[in-house]
């Protein structure tokens, strides 16, 4: 009952609305339907790696604020409200990271997150700041005092109200988790190398696209099967380094799939009012999304090799 729930608002409402959430954003309407739909609770399991497909290749944008909130929910003891994340900057690290600094019987984050999506819709953000002697302090931020947000001018995901924010020796209302660097580092590792379901909810979208023009058509036919076998190998996990080969490959096929919907549309496809375009950016987003150095050097060691 959920995904079709969830399907058929994806097809009603966010997919005719794409084009115009990435211009203007999404809007505040959306976050009180995935509340009416029952998204902003705790999911799991098959039901919420299918709505990340839904979701993202009904809307990118809507997807990604959404997914923010998803990844963190289950760490917070209420669901009522949109939540953020600040987190990734501890990768940034020796530079460039939230702070955390023991104050009294709580906790103090202190600098700059370089990346929060659903800025304006959020009313509390979970914060990830290192200590002096490296331990992440992960917390509940709530949206208010101390926090001042500038909104990001994106080439891509430009609807998602991305925004750098500063953190002003803000206090959080809760610490949701206290783990050593090291230990943080590893885990975060393990779970970026994945290919995960909204690539798949992208591609299918782009090779649906692709199969309504007829010139296409046996392009579509041709990549569908590859995909699935992507989408089934990134499902079945595995070591990481067979993770990492997915998420690099299946990038890869994004790249090559909005470029074939792009050009079989022509100039058309190059048109704001024209999805090819709002799918390539999004495939180019999609590689740097979550890229740790060791994703990143695969996605070059990659490309060298296509052209020795």
């Amino acid at each position: 009952m959920l995904l079709a729930r969830v399907e058929e608002y994806a097809e009603r409402v966010l997919r005719p609305a794409a084009l115009k959430t990435d211009r203007d954003g999404v809007p505040e309407k959306t976050v009180r339907d995935l509340r009416a739909l029952g998204l902003l609770e705790p999911l799991g399991g098959d039901d919420e790696r299918r709505v990340h497909e839904i979701l993202a290749g009904a809307c990118l944008n809507t997807w990604l604020v959404w997914a923010q909130h998803a990844r963190v929910v289950k760490l917070v003891p209420r669901s009522d409200i949109l939540l953020g994340v600040a987190v990734s900057d501890v990768r940034r690290l020796p530079c460039g990271h939230v702070t955390a600094e023991r104050d009294g019987d709580g906790w103090v984050f202190d600098g700059t997150v370089s990346w929060v999506s659903g800025w304006g819709l959020n009313e509390a953000l979970v914060v990830a700041g290192v200590t002096g002697d490296r331990t992440v302090v992960t917390g509940l931020v709530p949206v208010g005092p101390g926090l001042t947000g500038t909104p990001l001018a994106l080439a891509a995901a430009g609807g998602s109200r991305t925004a750098r924010v500063r953190l002003d020796r803000v206090r959080a209302e809760s610490v949701l988790d206290v783990t050593p660097l090291d230990e943080w580092l590893r885990a975060d590792a393990a779970g970026t190398a994945d290919a995960k379901p909204h690539h798949f909810g992208l591609a299918r979208t782009v090779l649906r696209e692709l199969a309504a023009e007829p010139a296409a058509r046996q392009v579509a036919e041709t990549w569908a099967p590859r995909v699935e076998r992507l989408r089934q190998r990134a499902y079945a996990g595995g070591e990481v380094a067979e993770r990492l080969r997915v998420r690099v490959e299946i990038g890869e096929v994004l790249s090559t799939l909005t470029r074939a919907l792009v050009v079989v549309r022509a100039g058309r496809g190059l048109a704001l009012d024209d999805t090819a375009q709002l799918h390539a950016r999004s495939a180019l987003f999609l590689l740097v999304q979550a890229q740790t150095t060791a994703v990143r050097e695969a996605q070059l060691g990659s490309t060298q090799t296509a052209g020795e």
